[in-house]
């Protein structure tokens, strides 16, 4: 949709992310100092609503907010070291962010990189066998897509 040379553009974009969480030193049921490393697999759908200005016929700047729908997450534990009963993270269903980025147009493909910066955190806390400690994990991610227009 586009008013006075500026367009609004919402989306729905599936969207898997993996990352990594590392706790050190964590005291396992022996009074044993051990290292806890998992991996977190993340399953969501992203509706971004971007506003932007196109530039020259092929070149775009855009940016707006992004909310966010958590499908799935999954967490595995991944160090060596003493085995874990479990580690979990009592992530939020649902968040909002900001998406902002460039876009290029030729022909019929369209190349785009943003940068998503989560506004809140995606978990309250983590557990680590019986211990819960507080946790801030914010979506920080760079996103580069290409697309073929119908």
């Amino acid at each position: 949709m586009k008013l006075a040379g500026i367009y609004i553009q919402p989306e729905a974009m599936f969207s898997n992310s993996k990352t990594e969480i590392k706790f050190l030193d964590i005291m396992d049921e022996n009074q044993e100092l051990n290292d806890v490393i998992g991996e977190v697999k993340l399953n969501k759908v992203d509706v971004p609503v971007l506003i932007g200005k196109r530039f020259l016929k092929i070149f775009r700047v855009n940016a707006g907010p992004v909310f966010s729908l958590l499908l799935s997450q999954d967490i595995d534990q991944v160090s060596a070291q003493e085995t874990w009963s479990e580690i979990d993270a009592n992530y939020k269903n649902a968040t909002v962010g900001l998406q902002y980025g460039v876009g290029l147009d030729i022909s019929m493909v369209s190349v785009d990189l943003r940068v998503e910066k989560g506004f809140q955190s995606i978990s309250e806390d983590l557990t680590i066998g019986e211990t819960t400690f507080a946790a801030d994990q914010r979506l920080e991610q760079i996103m580069l897509s290409v697309g073929i227009k119908f």
